[in-house]
């Protein structure tokens, strides 16, 4: 599987500009983004899986695969893919990765959420392809895992179908 979001410690600041979302920051021995370019590149190819693993804050580990996972070409990036099945939760909930299908990908300085009273990415200090700034922020502020982000959960890094506390890690991966 190819890792293309690792989060584990809160030593890349992830509330970034679109540019950076594009082309990828980080490096594969710390926290890391790919890129949207280089991702849409390669799920263009063929059917492809998405593999979220998510830890919190007491070490507990879930997972959630969904078929069919590809990307638009830039700018917008829109995801697109089939309900979840796994331990996280999203085929229970409306607010899951499933929930964000056909979403554009959203960062603090391009707005392309259909929510209109704001920007999602910044509301929720993240960067996401958000829908109604719902429940998914995978990008968000690191925060101390296993509590809700002091200014509210919706800031850290969460994953509503399973917790609103912040994440301690996650890792997103396609194959």
């Amino acid at each position: 599987m190819d890792v293309f979001q690792n989060r584990f410690d809160g030593s890349i600041d992830f509330y970034r500009n679109s540019t950076d979302y594009e082309n990828g920051f980080g490096n594969l021995f710390t926290e890391f983004w790919l890129g949207l370019g280089i991702m849409q590149e390669i799920v263009s190819n063929g059917p492809i899986e998405l593999r979220m693993d998510l830890t919190d804050g007491d070490g507990t580990t879930v997972y959630e695969t969904f078929q069919n996972f590809h990307l638009d070409a830039g700018p917008e990036y829109t995801i697109h893919l089939d309900p979840g099945q796994g331990t996280a939760g999203d085929d229970i909930s409306d607010l899951g990765m499933s929930y964000l299908n056909g979403m554009h990908f959203t960062t603090k300085d391009v707005d392309r959420d259909p929510y209109l009273p704001e920007n999602c990415a910044q509301g929720q200090h993240g960067a996401w392809w958000y829908n109604q700034c719902g429940g998914v922020n995978l990008n968000g502020e690191y925060a101390t895992p296993g509590f809700q982000h002091p200014k509210g959960y919706w800031f850290g890094i969460f994953y509503q179908p399973y917790s609103f506390n912040s994440l301690k890690a996650t890792k997103l991966m396609f194959r």
